[in-house]
């Protein structure tokens, strides 16, 4: 079961979600930022499920972030 063994991952996790994401509620990808030790979370204001492709901008900012940061 996954969730019973979240926190023995250890690799670096960035979790990306829109405010306005319809297949996964908001509230569950904080609630896993909660329980995943260490995740980075970041909610895109006016944006869906597929951030990448509708607000690409933003999503890449963070993940040109977290990727210096694990660098």
């Amino acid at each position: 079961n996954l969730a019973e063994r979240l926190a023995e991952i250890t690799a670096p996790v960035l979790l990306v979600t829109g405010d306005d994401d319809r297949i996964v509620p908001t509230a569950q990808t904080v609630r896993l930022a909660e329980e995943l030790p260490g995740s980075i979370l970041l909610v895109i204001p006016a944006c869906g499920h597929v951030a990448h492709e509708e607000c690409p901008a933003p999503f890449l900012e963070a993940v040109a972030d977290f990727w210096s940061q694990i660098r």
